[in-house]
């Protein structure tokens, strides 16, 4: 038995949408883990089934021959090649790397019911979908129909590629697609959505009110309150792209790299803007002095772009790899 395929090269991912562009098969006799998608389960919360169920949804898979001596067509047979969904905390329970494509005697002994596929252990009696696992076979000849599967029960499903025949000079194309009853965000960002509506709602009543009271006192004003009042508007800025961002991907199933990063530059320019104008406090601008010297408020603002070009750069980066990684 090979060792485990580490990653499929030429695939992409986004949001609950899993896209394989001609992506690797893995290694004969081998699996390979691609993709984590997290699948929100309404029984836990409510107690009661939601109306629309978290569904997977296989579309126009297929594989496709890089060997000159095999084409399409003297494949158009072969067993080995299945994508499945299997849940995390039963994957390794469920699949026995030392003995996991199923072989003739494995058939007679009920261990699998088509020889070359992985073998998944259950009771019984058990269908796959009893044991949270979904699995669509890959063609070469042809594209298999669009599968629409309902997921039974919520939690981390890994995207698992498993090849247990004997041939692997080919590629996939397609999608796996998951979508949950609120829509595609993954379970782990839902929560997210109504957080950043109700701090947009909030911040906007607070910058609301503070406007009013800088009219109410404009002629006793220093530059710090109005400095306050552009902090409490970036904080609004900051909730409202974000909440947009994540709308955007509960509804399209992808995230916008624009309104990603343009939320992440609204958050680090916030929170700079907040911490510069706590030291600028402490200087005594706007408390016992009423303007600072030309030479600090260059320093500052030095520190500011600096701080706040390392920040974004450091943000997107990591926050763009967890995207890719859980969706």
């Amino acid at each position: 038995m090979r060792a485990l395929w580490a990653a499929v090269l030429c695939s992409t991912a986004g949001a609950q949408i899993y896209k394989f562009n001609e992506a690797t098969v893995p290694e004969s006799k081998s699996l390979s883990l691609l993709y984590a998608f997290f699948i929100y389960d309404p029984p836990n919360v409510t107690g009661k089934r939601a109306p629309v169920t978290p569904f997977v949804q296989f579309k126009s898979l297929k594989a496709s021959s890089t060997s000159e001596d095999f084409d399409n067509d003297k494949l158009k047979d072969y067993q080995g090649l299945q994508i499945h969904l299997i849940k995390y905390e039963d994957l390794w329970s469920q699949v026995d790397t030392s003995q996991m494509c199923a072989t003739y005697y494995d058939v007679q002994q009920g261990l699998s019911k088509v020889q070359d596929h992985l073998i998944i252990r259950r009771n019984n009696g058990q269908s796959l979908a009893d044991v949270n696992v979904y699995r669509h076979q890959l063609r070469f000849a042809k594209k298999e129909p669009d599968e629409r599967v309902v997921v039974k029960h919520g939690g981390v499903y890994y995207l698992v590629v498993s090849n247990c025949g004997t041939f692997d000079q080919a590629t996939i194309s397609g999608q796996v697609i998951v979508k949950n009853q609120h829509g595609y965000l993954p379970a782990n960002e839902y929560s997210k959505m109504p957080f950043y509506g109700i701090s947009g709602l909030v911040c906007s009543a607070l910058f609301v009110i503070w406007v009013l009271l800088c009219v109410r006192w404009w002629t006793q004003l220093f530059n710090i309150h109005l400095c306050i009042a552009a902090v409490c508007f970036l904080a609004v800025a900051e909730s409202g792209i974000w909440y947009l961002f994540l709308i955007d991907w509960n509804s399209s199933g992808m995230h916008s790299n624009f309104l990603f990063a343009s939320a992440v530059v609204c958050s680090v320019t916030r929170s700079t803007a907040s911490y510069m104008l706590v030291l600028l406090a402490c200087l005594g601008w706007g408390v016992t002095k009423p303007i600072l010297d030309g030479s600090t408020i260059c320093r500052i603002l030095c520190l500011s772009f600096i701080y706040i070009v390392l920040n974004v750069i450091r943000e997107i980066v990591f926050l763009g790899l967890l995207l890719r990684v859980w969706g």
